[in-house]
């Protein structure tokens, strides 16, 4: 692990406490998921943690898989084949970038855009 993804996970746990760390993959067990858009109220999160500043963070997963309310997948948002942690568990995949990111933002900003993206329909 890098100097760097150490510092960011300082500050992640700073904020939301509970995570878990696998290589350079980062779950957030409870994240809170908007019941108006989605089938649960909250999920598991995993994105990989950028090794340097000037790498924007790209894409995260949610277990359990979600369902929109309204029954049509966004087409962004895919079953994965393969979860990102191994096993047989159906995690869902949004593909995701927070806009304007720059080398000043921290990964906590990536993690807090998860619910921009979780509000969409």
């Amino acid at each position: 692990m890098t100097n760097h993804q150490s510092n960011q996970l300082a500050i992640l746990r700073e904020v939301f406490g509970e995570l878990e760390v696998h290589d350079d993959l980062v779950v957030l067990p409870r994240y809170p998921v908007p019941t108006e858009v989605w089938n649960q109220s909250e999920v598991a999160v995993c994105f990989r943690l950028p090794a340097e500043p000037a790498v924007a963070p790209y894409g995260f997963w949610v277990l359990p898989m979600l369902i929109p309310c309204s029954d049509v997948l966004p087409t962004d948002h895919y079953q994965c084949a393969q979860a990102p942690l191994g096993g047989n568990q159906e995690w869902g995949f949004f593909s995701w970038s927070p806009d304007g990111w720059t080398v000043s933002d921290n990964i906590l900003t990536f993690a807090r855009s998860f619910a921009e993206r979780l509000a969409q329909r």
